[in-house]
């Protein structure tokens, strides 16, 4: 293939062939920038909130998660990672199940 399409642009997918008509992000690196973001802020215990679906974006920013955790040596806790059905109210909903968890939430100030 490699020949441009014109009138095309991919979003939220790089497909290698037609590279310039995509515009993506790198899940793993931006998620991976977030969680190192807290860490140097002196932030241990780091949720992780995801949906259930199998999705590619979800396994890349998992990556990224566990990338930055395991390079200060903090173990990824199972605790620490809700997943919740895809929906409006999902957030709120993993939100509630981590606090009904009962572990320490420190409010950063935001």
């Amino acid at each position: 293939m490699g020949e441009k399409l014109p009138g095309l642009v991919l979003v939220n997918r790089c497909v290698k062939d037609i590279a310039p008509q995509c515009v993506w992000l790198d899940n793993a690196q931006g998620t991976y920038l977030a969680t190192k973001h807290l860490i140097e802020h002196g932030h241990r215990d780091i949720a992780y909130i995801s949906c259930e679906m199998a999705l590619d974006d979800k396994a890349a920013r998992f990556e990224g998660y566990q990338r930055a955790l395991q390079e200060v040596g903090i173990a990824v806790n199972p605790d620490w990672v809700e997943e919740v059905p895809f929906g409006e109210q999902s957030g709120a909903i993993a939100a509630t199940n981590l606090l009904n968890k009962g572990l320490p939430v420190i409010d950063c100030g935001v």
